[in-house]
Order: C-alpha cells, then structure tokens, then sequence
C-alpha cells in the first residue's frame, strides 16, 4: 500500500501563490489521494480554497475537484481510466466528465446564476492532447451551452459552441463586474487550426433585446434593442469584426474592429472604431445621483488604440443642446453645448458653454474612467 502524507505553507511559483497546502491518503478498499489548497493567488486572482481527490481500484478512475472564491464555486467530477500504466502520458486517461458546475452569485445577490452539464460527455487526456465529445450545459437562469473540442498534436485543432438563449450574467458575476443585463444570446462559435497554417474562426451571436443597469440598483439605465456580435479570422487575421446594439429611444453603439496579425495573442494591436449615439444623455447622468431630469443628445467618434488584451478608445465626443438639472438646489443649466476629446489613458476632456438662468457660462469637464 502507498501512502503519501504532505503539508507546505507560503509557497510561490511565478505569478502563483498557495498559503496552506495538505496532502494526504485515506485509509479504505480504494486507493485514495487527496490534496487540499487555501489561500491561492493565481495571477492576482484570489481563490479560497482548492481541493483534488483521486480514487479507485487504480489510481486516477474517480477524481473530483472542488474550488471557491468570492466570485462563486465549481465542482468538477471525472470517471475513467489510464490506458497503460507503462507509459501513463503515451497512452493518456480516458473515460468522461460526468460532473461540471459552476456557479456564483447573481448580480442582485438573490439568485445563483449557474451553468451545469446536462449530462455526461466522452474525454480524453494525454501527452498528445485533449478530445472532449459534446457537452451541453443548462444556464440557469436559463439558456442551453455546448461545447466540443479536439485539441491533438499533429492534428487539426478544432473547438466549437452552441449557445441558446444564453444570459451573460454567470459570466459577469465570476468577472466581478458591477452590471446587470438581462440581454439573451443566441449563436455559435466555430475555431479551427490545421496542421502548419494559422486558425480559421467565425462567430455569429444574435443579441436579445434588455435592459442593463447597476448590481446595487433596481432600476435599469437604458434599454436596448436586438442587436448583433459577430467576427471571422483568416490568415492569422481578425477581421470583420462588428457588434451593433441599437438603443431603446433612437441611437446605438456601433462597432467594427480588426486584429492585423493574431501572431502575438492578446498582446496583437487592434484597429478600428466605435460610434456611439445616445438620444438623451440622461442614462448617462443616473450615474450622479444628484442629478435629475436631464437631457440632449450626445454623439462620440471613437477609434481603437492598444491591444487585443487591453484596448484603449480615444476620439471625440460633443453633446448638443442639452439640460441638467440638481432639483435639490435648483440649479439648471440649459442650452449646454460640450464637445472634446477621449484618449486611451481613460480620459474625457470637455469643453463648451450653457445657459444659466439670466447669465452665461463656460464648462470644463475632465472624467476619468480608471477606477
């Protein structure tokens, strides 16, 4: 009988962090490993805990995991078996994922949001790659994911996804991100890279018309109405890249963007723009509390800087005509006229005049989008 025991504190490996670390063996007719994790860092990213435990008549024919953060929880459960233990990564472990769930708060903090595998799909892990036969996953609240993949040296490296009437708020909630959408997604996703030659891609997700707002407060900020994401890689470039939302009320966010070379991942510099055209600045303002009945069109011409993995947006912006009111103090501004410019350090930098009362005035407006 083998018997491993183990236990390790403060232990660092690049950007990788483990605070408390246990490894032990459980006594019983199956051979049982179990390794236990807190206080991981990976990257920054805070994890709680980690916890991996192997069993069977063999090592590795029952392993389940378990992880969780702040941002939620995941179990994972695999059944099978390794193919020769001569050559345990030639001959690689397959079997299939009979567990997959994920879950984290929803942004009301009310509800879990969660995606879970509906049932179990053929896998296989070795030296030579991954296969994962499909995997369709419910996510609740509502929607249907799947996915299949066959990632093997020397082969063609395929991924594709399903997605129907998919909420992004699982997504959001895990990211941390403080808004709400209830918009649905509805498409597919279709990868491939043959042996010597750079990827293929396209993607196609038509978006349901929402709502979208703050996770602190019921009431939405704007609505939006059907719209589309959508992109297509060829000879290691990106291009065609569009998303258009149109917005409840007149104007949209419209978006085309391009990757000229993909060599470099997400530190591949990006091109293209956004044009962004409110109706009414006021779902912009419900950010100030103070401020109420407000209004005027605001336009901005935006052009991409900065990378795949970071892009930056710097253009213009103007609003025409517009109203703001604090009804608490009484003060109104009228007849306000901004225009100025957005650069790629988070910055808008506005300049123009208004209306107030009898007299008239001039405004300088600096908002910083960093923090």
């Amino acid at each position: 009988m083998l018997r491993l025991d183990g236990s390790g504190e403060g232990l660092a490996w690049g950007d990788t962090t483990i605070g408390h670390l246990a490894l032990s063996s459980e006594a019983g007719g199956d051979a049982a490993i179990r390794l236990d994790l807190r206080e991981i860092s990976l990257g920054g990213r805070p994890i709680e805990s980690l916890s991996v435990r192997a069993a069977g008549e063999r090592p590795l024919e029952r392993v389940e995991a378990r992880a969780t953060s702040a941002e939620g929880k995941a179990e994972l459960k695999l059944a099978g078996a390794v193919q020769d233990w001569s050559a345990p990564l030639a001959g690689g472990w397959r079997g299939q994922l009979e567990t997959l769930r994920i879950e984290g708060p929803a942004a009301a903090l009310t509800e879990l949001v969660v995606a879970e595998l509906q049932q179990a799909a053929p896998l296989s892990l070795g030296a030579s790659g991954l296969t994962l036969g499909e995997a369709c996953f419910g996510a609740a609240p509502g929607g249907r994911l799947c996915l299949e993949a066959d990632w093997r040296a020397g082969g063609a490296r395929t991924l594709r996804a399903s997605l129907a009437d998919v909420s992004p708020s699982l997504a959001l909630s895990l990211l941390g991100a403080d808004l709400t959408l209830t918009q649905r997604l509805t498409g597919g996703v279709d990868w491939r890279q043959e042996p010597g030659q750079a990827p293929t891609a396209h993607a196609r997700l038509d978006v349901a018309a929402g709502e979208v707002g703050l996770a602190d407060d019921d009431e939405p900020l704007f609505a939006t109405g059907a719209g589309l994401f959508s992109f297509e890689i060829a000879d290691g470039r990106l291009h065609s890249g569009n998303l258009d939302i149109p917005l409840a009320g007149g104007g949209g966010v419209d978006t085309d963007f391009s990757v000229p070379d993909l060599a470099l991942g997400l530190d591949s510099p990006v091109q293209g723009g956004v044009r962004i055209e409110l109706a009414d600045i006021e779902p912009l303002l419900l950010l100030v509390a103070p401020v109420e009945g407000s209004s005027g069109p605001v336009t901005a011409n935006l052009r991409f800087a900065g990378t795949l993995g970071e892009p930056k947006l710097r253009g213009t912006a103007s609003l025409v005509d517009g109203r703001i009111a604090h009804f608490a103090s009484g003060l109104l501004l009228k007849d306000l006229n901004l225009a100025g410019t957005v650069n790629e350090f988070d910055q808008t930098e506005l300049n123009g005049t208004f209306v107030a009362g009898e007299g008239q005035g001039s405004l300088r407006a600096v908002v910083n989008f960093d923090d």
